[in-house]
């Protein structure tokens, strides 16, 4: 069983090009970015569209946004010839301009369009350290989110570069963990997750996170940890409750029920025979944590840009009486008047 030919990627912006690129020598895929340096920077990438009239857009949404709306049917009809398979991973980070504004915009179009019936849109979306970036890529962030939760897409898989240093190792280990969830092949007796399993998984509304634990250290226990030790997803809420848990097994003696007790499961799959365990836990809530974390980062930035912009419309010398700082006046010698360039040159002259 594989969704390789059933799946495809497009790639959004920079940070969305260099993940999609990881898969593009397996998976149908898409680069759109408005910077023609970004989109050459992909070596791997066969199929690249440069929004009309962009030279990059500096993290600003609304110039973003502006470019996209302007080009709007040339990068409809783009991946409308090209995106044709049924799972669609639409893949960018929303600090930025470009990623944001096309995520969010092409996600939206999939999920309305005529076509969108059979279809299942997986939007991945990188998060800012909100600790290392701006407050407009926080504010980039923020907007985003709310409008894409209120979007009918399938599951939604938040990367959070807050886990490593490295982000370029966060994008690694999210392609091998995807990349195996699409290659998934069960054939035991002991049972099996099939295609319509996992498409059910990938359709159901709400935040996608998958673990991959080798086959030596698989156990209820390791399975458990790698929910809330992972390093490459926002972190789940602690009282979440799961529309699907999918676990593939890659030896017998774990009982699903060690693994789901304490969360509200509505319905689990399970196989075994896989070279690794892979679950994948799916329909859950927004990492309300992690976007509160970036919320108070706004609000705090906002007051202190306010307060000192207010400084730099002011002056700290406004109240001070002119003649209170001036020497003026404290000797009684006459000034000597400062000479002026045409005076020297007169002098020059003159000799």
């Amino acid at each position: 069983m594989s969704l390789v030919k059933e799946a495809a990627f497009i790639g959004c912006g920079q940070a969305g090009g260099n993940i999609v690129s990881l898969f593009a020598d397996e998976y149908n895929s898409l680069f759109i970015n408005t910077s023609e340096e970004d989109l050459r920077s992909l070596k791997n990438a066969k199929r690249k569209y440069q929004i009309a009239n962009a030279e990059g857009a500096s993290k600003d949404i609304n110039k973003a946004m502006k470019l996209v709306a302007d080009d709007y049917d040339n990068i409809i009809r783009e991946v409308d010839s090209i995106i044709t398979e049924q799972i669609v991973f639409v893949v960018g980070a929303l600090g930025g301009g470009s990623g944001n504004a096309l995520v969010r915009i092409i996600s939206e179009y999939l999920a309305t369009n005529e076509k969108s019936d059979n279809r299942i849109i997986c939007p991945v979306l990188v998060l800012p350290n909100e600790e290392a970036e701006s407050l407009v890529a926080c504010s980039n962030v923020y907007e985003a989110l709310k409008d894409l939760e209120s979007l009918n897409v399938g599951a939604m898989f938040l990367l959070d570069n807050k886990k490593k240093v490295n982000k370029f190792a966060i994008n690694s280990d999210f392609y091998h963990c995807l990349d195996a969830l699409l290659k998934m092949s069960n054939q035991s007796k002991d049972g099996n997750i099939d295609k319509s399993e996992l498409k059910t998984c990938l359709s159901a509304k709400g935040v996608c996170t998958i673990h991959k634990i080798s086959k030596d250290k698989t156990n209820a226990a390791n399975i458990i940890s790698s929910f809330n030790d992972n390093k490459i997803f926002a972190p789940i809420e602690k009282d979440v409750a799961i529309t699907y848990i999918a676990l593939s097994l890659a030896k017998k003696g774990v009982d699903v029920n060690d693994i789901i007790k304490g969360y509200t499961v509505y319905d689990s799959f399970l196989g075994y025979g896989s070279t690794s365990t892979l679950c994948i836990l799916v329909g859950m809530s927004m990492p309300v944590g992690r976007i509160t974390e970036i919320r108070n980062k706004i609000k705090t930035g906002k007051k202190q840009l306010a307060s000192n912009f207010q400084k730099l419309n002011s002056s700290i010398f406004e109240d001070d009486d002119e003649d209170d700082f001036s020497l003026t006046g404290i000797k009684n010698n006459k000034p000597v008047p400062k000479p002026n360039s045409r005076d020297f040159l007169v002098r020059r002259v003159e000799k």
